[in-house]
């Protein structure tokens, strides 16, 4: 088999995913802007370590490492 079409699709992927972690950067970022007088307070925890404690970025990193480990699973089979 010729790796060109493998290439391509984790070319594609990696594409959706950091357009989809730019988005998110956007959106958040829009969102901290807009100051609404009935938000709630956030936890010293979230405030403290405000990237960690955000569950997106914690499924990009997992999505990051199942993919990275899945890539190299294959690397090495092959």
């Amino acid at each position: 088999m010729s790796e060109g079409p493998y290439i391509g699709l984790i070319s594609f992927f990696v594409l959706i995913g950091v357009a989809g972690f730019f988005i998110t950067l956007r959106i958040a970022y829009k969102n901290s802007k807009a100051q609404d007088p009935n938000d709630e307070e956030v936890a010293k925890g979230s405030r403290a370590h405000n990237i960690l404690m955000n569950p997106i970025f914690i499924v990009y990193i997992l999505a990051t490492i199942f993919v990275t480990g899945y890539i190299i699973y294959w690397i090495m089979i092959t």
